[in-house]
């Protein structure tokens, strides 16, 4: 944008507009209905950027759309105000309003999904759960407008459809659920918004066609077990972005000797990024047993060995943690000199 000096007697004076002065007997400033159309799509372009609705009525949207674009967070008028040096908020110029803004203009943007001390607990299979956090940053699609929400304090509700509740139908027994933190821009208002996991991965922001109107941001915040009834969270405990919770056994048997071979269950989510447990080896005779866990089919990268000489009958259990390369699997590699071995693996924790 810059001043219509291309327009043919426009009348600036001094590169600006100027107004008429009938008693010098000079005309005012020519403004085209171009000219004016420009600005105004200018403005406008900023105030949908942001996420918030174009209103005829509301003269400080402007504001408000450059402030949440570079993500300030407290209120706009008041901190405005003192690094302008003004007594009164009404003294206020656009001006001086847009150079406090860009005195707080971040030098890097958050994370998509990025929280500081969430926690959510739920001690027994239910229905709802509350998560909370110090801030929890979400944002209107990878790379977009990204908010930071303060003393975030929300409870879903796995029986209700809408903001607050499922995006659509009802939680599958058994599986695993998607929870987003939502935000409405216009109004200020977050939530949660309940997904199930399907056969693939999580978006990191929500990319269903169920989003609640006028929420328009969003950033995953939980992947949560559904118990053995429909509708209903599992006990889990969630600290940040890491699962604990009852878990199952991935692999139980005696016949699992050779590999690497990929161990695929429905124990923990598609989502997962690492799980953690123990695994187990035992026999039936003297012998040797090792039991390998690894992340991909090729036993070289990374791995977590349970390898000992077992008298017999005896066991031994140690704890893993492994990354995850194919949705739901994880490697073991296993052996036996002697006797009828016996292999576990349970998972205990995941990490999203």
């Amino acid at each position: 944008m810059d001043y219509p000096i291309s327009v043919p007697s426009i009348g600036l004076v001094g590169g600006k507009f100027a107004d008429e002065d009938p008693l010098a007997g000079t005309p005012g400033s020519l403004i085209p209905a171009q000219w004016g159309n420009a600005v105004t799509d200018e403005i406008l372009h900023v105030i949908s950027v942001a996420g918030l609705t174009p209103d005829e009525a509301v003269n400080t949207q402007l504001a408000t759309a450059i402030s949440q674009i570079i993500g300030t967070a407290r209120p706009l008028a008041s901190q405005a105000e003192a690094e302008a040096g003004t007594e009164n908020t009404k003294m206020m110029t656009p001006l001086r309003t847009l150079q406090a803004i860009l005195k707080r203009l971040p030098l890097n943007a958050p994370i998509t999904g990025a929280v500081r001390s969430l926690r959510c607990s739920v001690a027994a299979a239910s229905a709802s759960a509350t998560i909370t956090a110090d801030e929890v940053v979400v944002k209107s699609a990878l790379g977009g407008m990204s908010y930071a929400l303060p003393a975030f304090n929300k409870t879903i509700n796995l029986g209700t459809v809408g903001a607050g509740g499922m995006d659509i139908g009802t939680a599958t027994a058994n599986g695993f659920v998607g929870i987003y933190a939502i935000y409405n821009p216009t109004t200020q208002v977050s939530a949660l918004l309940a997904t199930m996991e399907a056969a693939a991965v999580l978006p990191s922001v929500y990319g269903g066609a169920n989003m609640p109107a006028g929420y328009t941001a969003s950033a995953l915040v939980s992947v949560a077990p559904i118990s053995a009834t429909a509708g209903q969270f599992a006990p889990f405990f969630q600290v940040d972005r890491s699962v604990d919770y009852v878990g199952a056994g991935v692999l139980a048997g005696s016949s699992f000797v050779g590999g690497p071979i990929a161990r695929g269950s429905t124990a923990f989510p598609y989502s997962a990024k690492f799980v953690s447990g123990f695994n187990q080896v035992g026999n039936s005779a003297v012998s040797a047993v090792s039991q390998i866990l690894t992340s991909t089919a090729l036993g070289s990268i990374g791995g977590q060995f349970n390898t000992c000489s077992l008298t017999a009958g005896s066991s031994q259990a140690v704890p893993f943690r492994v990354a995850i390369s194919l949705p739901q699997n994880i490697y073991q590699t296993a052996s036996s000199t002697a006797g009828t071995p016996s292999f576990t693996i349970n998972v205990k924790n995941y990490e999203f």
